[in-house]
Formats: structure tokens, C-alpha cells, sequence
């Protein structure tokens, strides 16, 4: 039988699994041969802690594997994998339960064994789920199987897949490191910064900045690149630059849509997920710190829903519902539109809508249970126009909708606005937190009148935008289109006048947008949309080489308003602060300007959006007069009108002070100045430039270089005789004398006699004139007592030696080296033993050789245990030797031995149960000190340490301490003990500039599911409704506040009150002038009389009798249901205005009229009728022109309910 070799550990994970198998291409089986076999075991325990399972597998009844499961055996560890070495022919496995099978809890993984090797494939794979019979003994139920090894060659671990990048075909045992090619694309376009290579950094290369580079080939910094990976279903990575520099952080991960494929780890770092799933992997092009393209834009994608983004291209999952549920109108009615946001327990809370009559509308029992606290939900609901109506507010739990009064993120409310957009109610703005108890009943609200547009009915109106009468609000084409447009100037004064133009709109231009970055890196995460109608613009932004500004052209039209949106994802929070944009018109006009943004609190993602009207600008050029003649003098570039006044041109010099002055030029031509110089070519001076006589000067030859030993300082012309200085002692009888010197220097040095010899005795370093008198130096020994001293030297040359008397013979015992006088002292040498306790010493010697031998004791005999082969001189100690075992701690110890003979046997104690902890397979005696095994964690920093285990069954977890409440701000995901720490979410404003700044709240939102920014940008103004100034946008009051004056502010008025700055216009009297005054018989805006004054003279300046009454008193003849409007013009008369669908117009006269909308269409032309009826338009303005032999009269109409 071979000896078994076994690797075993637990699943903790795939990777470990993949660790263990690798350890298989490292590890050598030893034992193989021809006959021998081997397998594999992988299995994995039922779920059941109370249910001891175990299994057994022998052959030829020795134990070849054998493994636990079970709180009975303080072992959990379901997973357990091995390979082992046996003979061929059979194996026996053995199976045991408790409670007849390997089972577990619904939702776990189900028990398996699988027994296989490289040749046979699967050998065994029972069905666990229940097995054997009971036993009435523990472990109660077993299954016994028999399974037949074949010879086997020996096990090479490795990859075993033919597909992966590595596969190895001599593999039989897989080692579960197979690689794949992995190709990675990243574009670098939005990254802020300069770098200069990319890497893919992870845990597949040990997160190595530098090993796994991508290229980018082609310039378009999109940067690629493969790498074989090995497999592995979870692997951790990102992309980084140039070793590290940088690494992809997306900003707010958790929070941040562009990143949810990253994943944050308790460090704070934010990674890729990677599956290597036993095939080649092609990832998308990722953009930086991104989870999709850097095209991609995320938003809403319903196009019906009232949060729809035209240019998101992937859904974030938050359109709101669709503004389509406006109830279709009858007559009389109008909507309201109530806004309900529910706290956390939506469940409590209700409302009902009552008009004078009871109920109109109620919500349904538990509407808003399981709404997302903080999402307004809305409704529209159909009232008739200008009723009182109320709300109910109910809360089955008696806090109203303060959700933070018990750990809530936000509070609820209800909003109630009109169909126009008024707010009527805030509950918000009466109750701060709208804790209101049970029930809370709202002031009552006037619903108003009907909004334009508020019903289904279709607008009708030409529809062709080229043509005069287009109406850009008409849904139906009722063939009204008259005129095409011709575009162009109609003015006749202008200077591009164009006869045959009917309009000077242009409906359709070119437009420049100009986009700018101050950093001039990259807007990085922004980008710019226009919306026109259903006209959507490309996506703009600025890369990183874009410099500081880019133009784009956009074409627009005039008559449709448009949406600039501004996206700013959180990749941007370091670069929106230099943002802006401005949007020019054809003619150069600034229609939009939104400058840089400045740093600031955002919360992102964020969408800015502004709303603007394209214009054209004035098509018209007016006439500029002046000469228009290029080659004129006078030639203006401004002018476009030629007026006569051109001047030809005329080049000459107009230099007063040139030689060549033109008096008559009018254009600078080329001047030539006045030269005054000597014009005589003789002269020493002339001047051959010179255009005007000047003084000459004669001319003198001379030496004319003052530096020359003959310098004539009165030449003026060169004579070439000049004589050069030469510097030096001029005095014969110096020392230093220069006979080819002209010019003394004062160098002269005076002669100084002496010996100028510098290794001579007696040298003078002052003489600069040798006399003959130097001493030649001798040098030697000065001193007389010294062996070698010289009586001729001079100099001392410090080699003087003293006598040294003592023995000069070098073979003497006593011969001294230093001596140089012999004294007669010498003493022979004598060789021998100079030790007194040697065997051999000589007393006569003086001079050892080394011949000395000791006296050496000991037993001399060479038979004896303690012979001693050194000793010369026996002493009696010899020990006859006995040969046995002299260990004592040997079972045959002999304590007669003095020689040991090799034959101890130790004796070993210990623990000799093979099974046991301590197991010693060295014992041989044991001594009762086995200890049974413990599997468990044994780690004591684990969470689950187990301090009864002494075996590791590699299942420790990590303590990894924080916050453990998923619905906190600061919950960790990693963590599995809490430390205390959680801090909940406080939704709210974060802005210390904003209106509502809370400055409790951490996370700049509305509530979980609404991520839009709640900051109220502070508006100052006049806040008093009852102001003349009242500005409704206006949230805090700047005490501008004008208070209103009701009267008359009319000058010509009766009663004008210059004090007022309201006009009440029933409160102006005017003086009709009739019969007698003033106001008699009545005030000019007396409704039932206005227009008297102008139709019938008689009744007002003679009689006021009751016939002029009566014909005259139009408040009786219509009840005075509606009030009119005195139009005065030649006898006629238009009302009511304002009218509900029906004008009258009254008059004696032949007249014609048109009328008009506001945009200049025309709505009924040329007509004569008494009754005009509009009461299928829109409410709005109109003006009607009426004309009578020639004249124009003009009268604003407004149609209204």
C-alpha cells in the first residue's frame, strides 16, 4: 500500500478553491508507479449543524480519507476538497448521518460528492438527499458504495481548458489557474488632466501600476489593450495613469448614476467588478471614473414623463408620472392641481376636497401606503371656476406629516395650485414641520377662471411657417394661410429697401454659440443640449485641448422659444466652476449669457436649465451718406450712400520742414528733409547728401592717432607717419633701462649690489647686481662629539650620530644592534633546554632551541578505557573498559557501561492516538496526554473566533468595524460589527447661501428617491402682496415695500389725486360739459352714459329729459350684466370690452374692420357686421382696426370668462 498524500481545505470562496488547486502544480506525488491510481474527492456537507455527517473511504481496510460535519464534531465547514493517492482496484466509501441524509434549509446550496480522476471521469455522485436505513445507534443512517480504480499516470496539475490562453495538454489534474484574454478599452477624452500612459491596475496583477499598459494607436485617446487573466468570478481593478499618479475615484460612488459599477471598500477606495468565467472577455469602452461611453448621458427616458430628458441615452429609473392626467373640461370648469408629498408612513395620511356643495374628491383608503417618503404625487382634479373650496388633511396617528419628528428624512405637505400656476396653499408655509395633529382644514380657495389651453379642444390658425398669417399655437389648419413671406427690409429710408418684401421677420438663422472653460483643461463631465420644439442640438462640451473657448454655429428660428440645458454629472465637481456659455443672434445680439458658475456647493447629477427667445435683430440697414469712392481722399468705409462730396486724392509731401513740401498734396507722399552740410569736395567736411550749403573746414595732414608718440591734435586728415609709444625706463643707469623706450613709464628701479646666488650662504634677496661674493653651502655634521663630524661644513645637515658603545658581533648572544663602538662585551651563544621542569633541560644554555619535552601523566596502557597516547609517564589510573548502553533515558540502559555500543533504545513519551491533536508518531510510550481535535477559527481578532478549537478550518472572518444599518448616511457594507457610528440621512439643503439652508441636513437632496437639489436660491424684494412692488418671487423681504394708493391718477381727471399710485379707473370723473357742470347731468365714466357725449349732441347739451335717458342708459337695456367700453371715433361704438365671445359695434357710419391676434394674424378682415362673435378663440388680447373714408382707428379688445 502507497502512503496517501492529502490536501483538504474549506470553501470560503471560488478563490480559494483555485489557491488550493494550485498548490497541486507545486506540490510532487510521490510513490506512483505503474499499478498506481489516485483521485479526486469535492464535496460539500448538508446545511444542518445538528445533523453529524461523516465520510470514510478505505481500501484494503486503510484509511484513505476521512472528514466531519457537525456540531457534534465542532466542525462546520461544509466544503472540503482533496486529492489522494491509492492502488488500483477497489475503494470503499462510507457515508453516515444522523438523520438519514446530507440535507439543509431551503435557499441553501444542496450537498454533493463527486469522486473522479483524469481517466475515468466521474466515479462517483450518489443522490445525498435521504439514504440507508435507520440503525437504532448513533450516527443512526450510512450508505456503503465500491468504487474500482484503473492505473493512473502520476497527476500534473494544470490548465486543462484548450481554449484558455495557458492550456496545458500533459495536464491531467486542473489546477484551476486557467487564463483568458481580457481586451480593455478606456477613452481618456473627459479625463481634467495631462498624463502619459494608462494602465489596467488589480488584483490579477497585484495591483501594479506599471506591468498591464494600454496603447492608443491611433490618437483618438481611446486607449486599449489585452490581458490574459486568470479565471476568477470576482476580480477587483481600475484603470490608473503613469504608475499610480492617478486612479479612477469617481466622486459620491454611492450616490453617483455614472458609477454604480463600482464597488466601495471599507478604505474608502472605489473599484471594478471583473468575471473571468472560463472565456475570452471583451469589456466595453468605459469612460474615465465611468460606467458607461462619455457619450452616454443618464436621465429620464419617458418621453411622457414630466421629468423626460431629451438627450438621455440610458434610464436613471426616476421619471416621475406623466403631466397628461389634466382632466378634459366641460363649460364653467377649471382644475386644480394638488400636490401631495408623503412622509415615511404614508399609510396614516388622507385628504378630502370640498366645495360649498360637499365633497368633490377624496383620496382612496391607504393611497399612499408604500410611497417613497418625500415624492410629490399629483393630482388634477376638475371645479367650476371661481368657487370657494377647502381641504381636509386627516393622520390616523395624530402627527400630522412631520416625518423627522420621529427619525424621518423629510416631512410631507400638500400644495394646491391653480391651472395657471398659482400657488393658493402651502401647508409647508402655515405648519413648519406639518405636525397638525389628527386633522388640519386649509383656508378657503377661489379655483379662478378657466386657463387658456386647459381643454382638449384644438387650436385652429394657419399652420405654414412661410407664410404671413402663421400661428405658431394652431393644432389645426383651417386654411388661413394667405401671402408667403418674402423676407427683407420695408423701409423705405433704409439703404437695402426691398419693394417686394412683405415682412422683416426672418424666421430661421444661423446663431453662434461660444462655449468657454477657464481652466482650459476640459469641461469633464458636462456638456451643453438646445432644445427647440422637437429640435434636439448635438451634445457640446470641450475637451482637454480645446484651449479656453469653441464656437459652434446652430441654426434656430424665431418664433419658437428655446431650453438651454446645461448636464454636470460629479465627475465635474472640480472643473464646473469654470464653465459658461453665451448664445449670439445672426446680428451679433447676445440672446443668452450664462457666466462661470464659481465654486459652490452642487449636488450631483445636475441639470441647469435656461429658457430664452431666439431674435433675429433688425434686418433693415439705414442709409449712411458720405464718399463711397475707395480712391477718393475722403472715402468713408462707414457709408453707404454716395452724397457728392468725394476729394481726389493729391501725393506730395506735406512736411513744411522737407526739402520736397508739397503745399497742394492732401495724401503724405515720400519727404526729403533738409540736409545742411559743406558742398565743397575739397573741404575736409563735405557732405555729398548735403542739399543745402553749410560752413567747410580746411583740410590739415597730420599724425591724428592720440595714442601715437607724434599725435597732432589739429590734423584733421591722416598723414600714415604715426609713431606708436613705447612704454619703459628711459634712465641709462637703472637697473631695468629700456633702450627702444620713448616714453617713460616711471618702472625705473636703482642698481642694489650683492650675491644674487638663491643657493649660495650668503644670498641677498634684496640685491638685484651680483658683486661676485657669494659662499658655495657644505653640508655635514657641525657638532665635534658627534662619529662623523666634518670640520669644512657650513651648513648643518642634522646628520650627526652620537658613539654607542656595547657588542658589535652579530653571531654574540649579547650583540647590540645600535651599538657602533665595540666595548669588548660580546658572550657566545649556548643551544639547548633552557625549562627547569623539562624532562631534557640544560642549565648551561642560554639560548632555547624548543627542545623542551613535558612531563606528561596518565595511563600509558593502550588496552585501557582511559589510555592516554600522549602520556610519557604511566600513574596508575588505567580503567578497564565495559561496553554496553550509557543513555539512562534508554529502556536499555547499563549502568556498568563506561563505552557506549550504539544499542540504546530511547524511550519516547507522548501522544500515540494517530487521530488525536497532539498526535506524536515519534512516541512510543504514551502518557496519556492526547487531545482530540477541534476544528474552528482560531484567529482571536476573528468575528467568529472559536477558543475551544485547535485545528484552523480556515474559516475566520475579519472583525471589520462600522456603521451596519443600510439605511444610514454612513453605512458600510463591509462591515459586520456595528461600532456606533451610523449617522441617519438628513435630506435637506446644504447650501449656507440658499433660501431654506438647513444646517443639519448632510445630504443635498429632496429624499432617498429624489435626487434633485431642494436649495431655494434667496430672492430679495418686496414680499407684501398688497404692495404696489409685490414681487411674488420675492422669499425675503429687503424693505423696498411700497404701500398702495387707490384714486385717480389721471392730471386731467376731475379728481385727480396726485397722491395715488393705483389707478382706479371707475374713480376718475370727467366733465361730460352738458347742459351744466360739473358732472351734470353725468361723470364721462359713468358706464351706462360713456359714450353719449359723442353720438347724440341734442340730448347732451339741451336736454337730459327721459327719453335721452332712456335711449342712452345702456346699463337698462342690458341689465347691467356687463359693463362697455366708450370707444370715441366718428359715432361709433364698440362693447363690451372686456367681452366673453360677443362684440357689438354700433354706429350710423359706412365702415369696414379687421381683426387681429396678438401675433399680427388676421382673424376676420374686411367685414361689416354689427356683431362680432369670438367666442371660439382663446382668451387673450386682440386689436381691432377699423377704417372710414380713409381713416384708421386702432382699439385693443381682451377676451376673457
Amino acid at each position: 500500500m502507497y502512503s496517501s498524500l492529502y490536501i483538504y481545505a474549506h470553501k470560503t470562496s471560488i478563490m480559494k478553491k483555485g489557491l488550493l488547486l494550485f498548490l497541486l502544480s507545486v506540490i510532487p506525488f510521490f510513490g506512483f508507479t505503474q499499478n498506481s491510481s489516485w483521485f479526486e474527492v469535492e464535496m460539500e456537507f448538508g446545511d444542518y449543524s445538528f445533523n453529524d455527517q461523516t465520510i470514510l473511504i478505505t481500501q484494503n481496510n486503510d484509511t484513505l480519507y476521512y472528514q466531519e460535519y457537525g456540531s457534534g464534531y465542532n466542525n462546520l465547514a461544509r466544503y472540503r476538497y482533496a486529492v489522494i493517492n491509492a492502488d488500483t482496484g477497489d475503494i470503499e466509501v462510507k457515508l453516515t448521518s444522523e438523520y438519514g441524509g446530507w440535507y439543509g434549509p431551503t435557499g441553501s446550496s444542496e450537498a454533493y460528492i463527486e469522486i473522479r480522476n483524469y481517466s475515468q471521469g466521474v466515479l462517483y455522485d450518489p443522490d445525498l438527499t435521504l439514504f440507508g436505513t435507520f440503525q437504532g445507534a448513533y450516527p443512526n443512517y450510512t450508505s456503503d458504495a465500491t468504487i474500482n480504480l484503473l492505473s493512473q499516470p502520476p497527476p500534473i496539475a494544470g490548465c486543462t481548458d484548450p481554449n484558455s490562453s495557458n492550456y496545458n495538454p500533459n495536464a491531467n489534474l486542473s489546477n484551476g489557474q486557467c487564463s483568458y484574454p481580457v481586451s480593455f478599452a478606456v477613452d481618456m477624452n473627459s479625463y481634467p488632466d495631462t498624463f502619459s500612459q494608462v494602465y489596467v491596475s488589480g488584483q490579477f496583477n497585484s495591483w501594479s501600476g506599471i506591468w498591464d499598459s494600454l496603447v492608443d494607436p491611433d490618437g483618438d485617446n481611446i486607449w486599449t489593450g489585452t490581458i490574459d487573466i486568470i479565471n476568477n468570478p470576482g476580480w477587483l481593478w481600475k484603470f490608473s495613469v503613469d504608475n499610480w499618479a492617478d486612479q479612477e475615484l469617481p466622486p459620491n460612488v454611492i450616490n453617483n448614476p455614472y458609477a454604480q459599477c463600482f464597488l466601495l471598500d471599507q478604505y474608502g477606495f472605489t473599484n471594478r467588478n471583473l468575471i473571468v468565467n472560463g472565456a475570452a472577455v471583451v469589456l466595453d469602452t468605459f469612460c474615465w471614473e465611468r460606467c458607461y461611453t462619455c457619450e452616454d448621458i443618464i436621465g429620464c427616458t419617458d418621453s411622457t414623463s414630466s421629468e423626460f430628458n431629451p438627450w438621455a441615452t440610458i434610464s436613471d429609473g426616476l421619471c416621475q408620472g406623466a403631466n397628461t392626467n389634466i382632466p378634459t373640461l366641460g363649460p364653467g370648469e377649471t382644475y386644480l392641481e394638488i400636490v401631495f408629498t408623503p412622509d415615511q408612513y404614508g399609510s396614516e395620511s388622507s385628504w378630502i376636497l370640498y366645495d360649498d356643495n360637499g365633497e368633490i374628491w377624496k383620496t382612496p383608503n391607504l393611497y399612499y401606503s408604500g410611497k417613497p417618503a418625500g415624492v410629490p404625487i399629483k393630482e388634477y382634479i376638475a371645479v367650476d371656476t371661481n368657487i370657494l373650496v377647502d381641504i381636509v388633511i386627516n393622520d390616523t396617528y395624530g402627527d400630522g406629516v412631520c416625518g423627522t419628528c420621529f427619525g424621518g428624512a423629510t416631512d410631507g405637505n400638500l400644495e394646491v395650485y391653480r391651472c395657471d400656476g398659482t400657488k393658493l396653499f402651502a401647508l409647508l408655509d402655515t405648519i413648519s414641520d406639518g405636525d397638525f395633529g389628527y386633522q388640519f382644514l386649509t383656508p378657503q380657495m377661489n379655483t379662478g377662471s378657466k386657463c387658456t389651453g386647459s381643454t382638449s379642444s384644438s387650436v385652429s390658425g394657419c399652420m405654414d411657417p412661410f407664410s404671413l398669417t402663421y400661428n405658431p399655437n394652431a393644432t389645426v389648419d383651417d386654411g388661413s394661410c394667405g401671402v408667403q413671406r418674402v423676407v427683407g427690409c420695408t423701409d423705405t429710408a433704409s439703404f437695402n429697401y426691398n419693394p417686394n418684401a412683405n415682412t422683416s421677420e426672418v424666421m430661421t438663422g444661423n446663431y453662434t454659440l461660444k462655449i468657454y472653460d477657464g481652466a482650459s483643461n476640459g469641461w469633464s463631465g458636462t456638456w451643453l443640449g438646445i432644445k427647440q420644439g422637437d429640435d434636439l442640438s448635438p451634445v457640446y462640451t470641450m475637451n482637454p485641448d480645446d484651449g479656453s473657448s469653441k464656437e459652434y454655429t446652430v441654426p434656430l428660428n424665431i418664433y419658437e422659444p428655446i431650453n438651454l440645458y446645461l448636464f454636470t454629472t460629479d465627475q465635474s465637481q472640480n472643473t464646473i466652476a469654470q464653465v459658461a456659455y453665451t448664445l449670439y443672434g445672426p446680428e451679433g445680439d447676445t440672446i443668452v449669457d450664462v457666466p462661470y458658475w464659481g465654486a459652490g456647493p452642487l449636488q450631483f447629477p445636475n441639470i441647469q436649465t435656461t429658457t430664452a427667445q431666439p431674435t433675429f435683430g433688425d434686418v433693415c440697414i439705414a442709409k449712411v451718406y458720405g464718399c463711397t469712392d475707395t480712391s477718393s481722399f475722403n472715402y468713408d468705409p462707414l457709408a453707404n450712400t454716395n452724397d457728392g462730396s468725394c476729394i481726389p486724392k493729391i501725393i506730395g509731401c506735406m512736411n513744411p520742414l522737407s526739402f520736397n513740401y508739397d503745399s497742394t498734396a492732401n495724401v503724405a507722399g515720400d519727404c526729403i528733409p533738409i540736409i545742411v552740410g559743406c558742398m565743397d569736395s575739397t573741404s575736409f567736411n563735405y557732405d555729398s547728401t548735403a542739399n543745402t550749403p553749410g560752413a567747410c573746414i580746411p583740410v590739415i595732414v597730420g599724425c591724428m592717432d592720440s595714442t601715437s608718440f607724434n599725435f597732432n591734435p589739429l590734423a584733421n586728415t591722416p598723414s600714415n607717419n604715426c609713431i606708436p609709444k613705447v612704454y619703459g625706463c628711459t634712465d641709462p643707469t637703472s637697473f631695468n633701462y629700456d633702450s627702444l623706450a620713448n616714453t617713460d613709464d616711471g618702472t625705473c628701479i636703482a642698481r642694489v649690489y650683492g650675491c644674487t646666488d638663491t643657493s649660495a650662504l650668503n644670498y641677498n634677496p634684496l640685491a638685484n647686481t651680483d658683486n661676485g661674493s657669494c659662499i658655495a653651502k657644505v653640508y655635514g655634521c657641525m657638532t665635534p662629539t658627534s662619529i662623523n663630524y666634518n670640520p669644512l661644513a657650513n651648513v648643518n645637515d642634522g646628520s650627526c650620530i652620537p658613539f654607542i658603545y656595547g657588542c658589535t658581533d652579530s653571531t654574540s648572544f649579547n650583540y647590540n644592534p645600535l651599538a657602533n663602538t665595540d666595548d669588548s662585551s660580546c658572550v657566545p651563544v649556548v643551544y639547548g633546554c633552557t625549562n627547569p621542569n623539562s624532562i631534557n633541560y640544560n642549565p648551561n644554555a642560554n639560548t632555547d632551541d624548543n627542545s623542551c619535552i613535558p612531563y606528561i601523566y596518565g595511563c600509558t596502557d593502550s588496552t585501557a578505557l582511559n589510555y592516554n597516547p600522549l602520556a610519557n609517564t604511566d600513574n596508575g589510573t588505567c580503567i578497564a573498559k565495559v561496553y554496553g548502553c550509557t543513555n539512562v533515558n534508554s529502556i536499555n540502559y547499563n549502568p556498568n557501561a563506561n563505552v557506549d555500543d550504539s544499542s540504546c533504545i530511547p524511550i519516547i513519551y507522548g501522544c500515540t492516538d494517530t487521530t488525536a491533536f497532539n498526535y506524536n508518531p515519534l512516541a512510543n510510550t504514551d502518557n496519556g496526554t492526547c487531545i482530540a481535535r477541534v476544528y474552528g477559527c482560531t484567529n482571536v481578532n476573528s468575528i467568529n473566533y472559536n477558543p475551544l478549537a485547535n485545528t484552523d478550518d480556515g474559516s475566520c472572518i475579519p472583525f471589520i468595524y462600522g456603521c451596519t444599518d443600510s439605511t444610514m448616511f454612513n453605512y458600510n457594507p463591509l462591515a459586520n460589527t456595528d461600532n456606533g457610528t451610523c449617522v441617519p440621512y438628513i435630506y435637506g439643503c446644504t447650501d449656507p447661501s440658499a433660501f431654506n439652508y438647513d444646517p443639519n441636513a448632510n445630504t443635498n437632496q429632496v429624499s432617498a428617491t429624489d435626487l434633485s437639489s431642494p436649495c431655494i436660491p434667496i430672492v430679495y424684494g418686496c414680499t407684501d402682496s398688497t404692495a404696489v412692488n409685490y414681487d411674488p418671487n420675492a422669499n425675503v423681504d429687503n424693505g423696498s415695500c411700497i404701500a398702495a394708493v387707490y384714486g385717480c391718477t389721471d392730471p386731467n381727471a376731475f379728481n385727480y389725486n396726485p397722491n395715488a399710485n393705483v389707478s382706479d379707473t371707475t374713480a376718475c370723473l370727467y366733465d361730460a360739459g352738458c347742459i351744466t357742470g360739473p358732472g351734470n347731468p353725468y361723470w364721462l365714466n359713468d358706464p351706462c352714459y360713456a359714450w353719449v357725449i359723442d353720438v347724440d349732441e341734442y340730448c347732451c347739451t339741451n336736454s337730459w329729459d327721459p327719453d335721452c335717458q332712456a335711449l342712452y342708459d345702456y346699463c337698462a337695456t342690458n341689465s347691467g350684466t356687463v359693463d362697455i367700453d366708450e370707444l370715441a371715433f366718428d359715432n361709433i361704438v364698440v362693447y363690451p370690452n372686456p367681452t366673453n365671445g360677443k362684440l357689438n359695434i354700433k354706429t350710423v357710419l359706412d365702415i369696414t374692420y379687421t381683426l387681429y391676434d396678438f401675433t399680427g394674424k388676421e382673424i376676420i378682415k374686411d367685414s361689416k357686421a354689427e356683431e362680432i362673435d369670438i367666442t371660439t378663440l382663446p382668451n387673450g388680447v386682440y386689436f381691432l382696426s377699423i377704417r372710414y373714408e380713409g381713416k384708421v382707428f386702432n382699439k385693443r379688445i381682451v377676451k376673457e370668462d
